[in-house]
């Protein structure tokens, strides 16, 4: 659920959002699910 927050938060501070989508990446691979941590990484990869 934390990518999904990252994405609404798009409108905040790009530091803000940033933070949500590296969280998110970290729990991801921390509980070993590989696909949201890859999400998390396409997401982070995109242009702000």
């Amino acid at each position: 659920m934390l990518l999904p927050r990252a994405r609404l938060l798009r409108g905040e501070p790009v530091a803000v959002v940033r933070t949500a989508a590296e969280r998110a990446r970290a729990l991801s691979i921390e509980r070993e699910a590989y696909l949201f941590a890859h999400r998390a990484e396409e997401f982070l990869a995109e242009p702000e």
